[in-house]
């Protein structure tokens, strides 16, 4: 089975602190898992704080193409002060043949994606409108989208179970310790 390192954790990141038996056991593997399926060489993640999905996705491929869009707002959104440059300085160490692309990028106020991604990770806005945004603003730039938090946050399984039943995609649920969906476009 897939096992987070410890050491990649940026120092001092208590939301990790307490919950690291339940992240390396039975939460970052999905990542890896899914971009083994998928085939991904490319990746868009809306939502990076500290990188720790990116970093489970690139050790799968870890010459894919990746773009993390973040809203950067350290003491909101699970953020604290230099996650998004820690993750950013950390993936770049780890995985020197990526192409890796960082952008500080509130997506709500985009209309689409600069590109086709094989995959999307969604892991932002975690209200109804804002992650029901996103994953219209995904859908026809890349094959799978990856939704976090789905048995986490009531809102954010909401937006997904509406945008699945309007746009009638096939969809996978995976039960972990926060549930996620993975939606084929």
């Amino acid at each position: 089975m897939f096992n987070f390192p410890k050491s990649v954790l940026q120092p001092g990141d208590v939301i990790c602190e307490g919950y690291y038996p339940e992240l390396s056991e039975n939460y970052y593997h999905h990542y890896f898992n899914q971009v083994k399926e998928a085939k991904a060489s490319s990746v868009v993640e809306i939502g990076v704080r500290a990188g720790y999905s990116a970093y489970a996705m690139l050790l799968a491929n870890p010459s894919m193409r990746y773009l993390g869009l973040d809203i950067n707002s350290p003491n909101e959104f699970g953020f604290h002060d230099g996650a998004f440059e820690y993750a950013q300085s950390m993936l770049r160490k780890e995985f020197p043949k990526a192409k890796l692309k960082f952008k500080v990028q509130d997506t709500q106020k985009l209309d689409k994606l600069p590109g086709k991604f094989d995959l999307a990770h969604i892991d932002g806005d975690h209200s109804f409108t804002g992650c029901l945004h996103d994953l219209y603003l995904c859908e026809n730039y890349v094959k799978v989208i990856l939704v976090d938090d789905y048995d986490f946050v009531p809102s954010v399984r909401t937006a997904v179970d509406q945008f699945i039943a309007e746009r009638g995609f096939k969809s996978k649920y995976i039960k972990n310790f926060r549930g996620m969906m993975v939606i084929w476009t």
